[in-house]
């Protein structure tokens, strides 16, 4: 990544000092010579691991969702949608 001083100056303002000191720590921790733009190369790297993650918690919610309405279809032997025993049920408790 090869970014202007003005363009590292406006992505720091930007995004905040403080989001980025996290990163500029790591490099500090390894005790290695780095630029501002090596930090905000190890933070867009971070973003694209994190977004990756963001898709398997988004599998896993959908396949836990489909569960817990396989459970009350099971429990209710009703399809939740199109019967409101469920909500009568609910509403009795």
């Amino acid at each position: 990544m090869n970014l202007s001083n003005q363009s590292v100056l406006s992505i720091e303002k930007k995004l905040s000092v403080a989001r980025l000191s996290k990163y500029e720590k790591y490099y500090k921790d390894l005790g290695v010579t780095y630029s501002k733009q090596d930090v905000i190369g190890l933070y867009q790297f971070n973003l694209m691991v994190s977004n990756k993650f963001f898709y398997l918690l988004n599998f896993f919610e959908i396949l836990l969702r489909n569960a817990v309405v396989e459970a009350i279809e099971l429990a209710f032997n009703c399809n939740p949608v199109m019967n409101g025993l469920i909500i009568r049920h609910l509403l009795e408790v």
